[in-house]
Formats: structure tokens, C-alpha cells, sequence
């Protein structure tokens, strides 16, 4: 799909029109409720284009109707796709984290990657932030419905952490813990240095782990 941005110009004392095309993807922009925050992330999106001055934003015409027909059909498809996955993450009896977490449940923690600062400003700990009440300044341990790990301060600090973690989900049974790919981000490391830390958590059925962590220290027996 594309939306159109027609921007207006004064030619020869005459109002002219000139139109940009800029792809959007429907499906994706469906994971917004409202109509009025996906004009506000198509605006957005526009603006960090370059193709505009600052000053020619607020003049800009937008052509959204077919967008927004396609919006509103790919938005009980992707409640559902949401629905499933918050299904998944629920079962007991599946301890893989799913790849996309938008959603808790009501006993769910989202276990993240942090700094020792709490600054939460990119990848899994700006989820955390936005959507499951991680503090910012704040970098281990429970907050909110999220847990923060220390990954930025070496291996042997982040094995710490992990210890306290499996420690703390050992003692908390009525809770389900959604492990991330922790250390595996802009932490630098790979799933074969982090998922051996995990594996005393492996034996706790409250602890899902992503697949890429199942592989290496292998799956969990029914």
C-alpha cells in the first residue's frame, strides 16, 4: 500500500500541486487502535523523510482513504494474531517466549536486558519502559511487570544478575517469567554465551525461554 502527500507550491502566481508517494504497510500500522495515532505515525514517518523543510510539514495534504480502507480490514486480523500470541505466551505448558510480546498476562513478567544505569533507551528495555512499567534509572530486578538484567557489564556481572533472576523465580511459583534474548542485542553477545546461564532456570516450569536458548541447552522434558 501507499499513501500520497501532495505539497502545494505557487508557480507563476498559480497554486500547484506536487504529489510523493511513501509505502506504508497496513498490516503492520494495524497494531494501532485508533485512526488518529496512525495519522500521527504516518505524519512522523513523513517528516523524518527529509523531503520537507520543517516549515512545510503543517502545509501538507494527505491522501489516505484506500490506506486507511485497508487499515481498518487488517485490524481484526492482527487483534487476533495478537490474541494467539498472548495465548501462546499463557499456556503453562509452553515455555518458549514468543518473538513479540505486546501484551501480559495478568501473571506474566517480561524479563529484559538492561545497563547498571537503568537507562533504558533501546531494544527490549524501551519495551519494558513503554509498555510493562520498567523504571528508568533502575537496572536489575523486579519493576513493574518487567525484571532487568544487567547484559552491559560483561559476562561474569550479567551471570550475576542471571543467578539472582532464577533465584527470584524459584520463590515467586505464581508467577510466569517471559525471558527475552538477553546480552544478545547491542550487549554483543550470542545465544551460546548467554543460555548456559540459564540453565537453572531450565528445571523451573514458571521460565520461558526464547527457542534460540531452548536449542542450545536443550528443550525442557514434559
Amino acid at each position: 500500500m501507499k499513501i500520497n502527500v501532495i505539497k502545494f507550491e505557487t508557480i507563476n502566481g498559480k497554486k500547484v500541486g506536487k504529489a510523493f508517494s511513501f509505502p506504508m504497510d497496513a498490516k503492520k500500522m494495524a497494531r494501532y487502535k485508533t485512526e488518529a495515532t496512525v495519522r500521527k505515525k504516518v505524519e512522523e514517518y513523513v517528516a523524518k523523510s527529509g523531503l520537507f523543510k520543517k516549515n512545510e510539514l503543517n502545509e501538507l495534504k494527505y491522501d489516505m482513504t484506500d490506506f486507511l480502507q485497508e487499515w481498518k480490514k487488517q485490524k481484526p486480523i492482527v487483534e487476533a494474531e495478537m490474541l494467539k500470541e498472548l495465548e501462546a505466551s499463557t499456556n503453562a505448558g509452553n515455555r518458549i517466549t514468543p518473538e513479540h510480546i505486546n501484551r501480559l498476562g495478568t501473571n506474566e513478567v517480561f524479563v529484559f536486558g538492561s545497563n547498571a544505569r537503568g537507562l533504558h533507551h533501546g531494544g527490549a528495555a524501551k519495551v519494558a519502559v513503554e509498555s510493562f512499567g520498567a523504571v528508568m534509572g533502575q537496572g536489575h530486578g523486579l519493576q513493574g511487570k518487567s525484571y532487568a538484567i544487567n547484559s552491559m557489564s560483561g559476562i561474569s556481572e550479567m551471570e550475576k544478575d542471571i543467578k539472582l533472576f532464577c533465584e527470584f523465580a524459584k520463590s515467586n511459583p505464581q508467577k510466569h517469567f517471559l525471558v527475552t534474548p538477553i546480552g544478545c542485542g547491542i550487549a554483543g553477545f550470542s545465544p551460546n554465551d548467554v543460555a548456559p546461564l540459564f540453565k537453572k532456570c531450565a528445571i523451573l516450569n514458571n521460565v520461558s525461554l526464547p527457542r534460540s536458548f531452548w536449542q542450545i541447552i536443550g528443550y525442557p522434558k514434559e
